[in-house]
């Protein structure tokens, strides 16, 4: 007869229990610890900005918007969003070279 334990935790409201051996069991748990860390820390720093902290889009136009208004001044052909064409970026550095 084999050896078990169980492991009980709570994910999104619901709890749950792991049975197995001991050594599954200690792994599923240090396993559920870290990603409880992980979920922890990344909420921290989502709630870290307060009331008159700026958000990141809230800084200026981003380099690609900047980019995409002078490949349409130049006649260039890109679309209002979406990566862009690694030659029109090109073509942005080079005109704009130095500067």
């Amino acid at each position: 007869m084999s050896n078990t334990t169980s492991f009980n935790f709570k994910f999104q409201g619901k709890s749950y229990t792991f049975t197995g051996e001991p050594k599954q069991v200690a792994n599923m748990r240090k396993s559920v610890e870290a990603a409880t860390a992980k979920i922890e820390a990344v909420v921290a720093v989502s709630t870290k900005r307060g009331p008159g902290r700026p958000r990141i889009h809230d800084a200026g136009p981003s380099q690609a918007s900047i980019i995409r208004a002078w490949a349409k001044e130049q006649g260039l052909k890109v679309g209002e969003r979406g990566r862009l064409n690694p030659e029109v970026v090109a073509a942005y550095a080079e005109a704009h070279d130095g500067e």
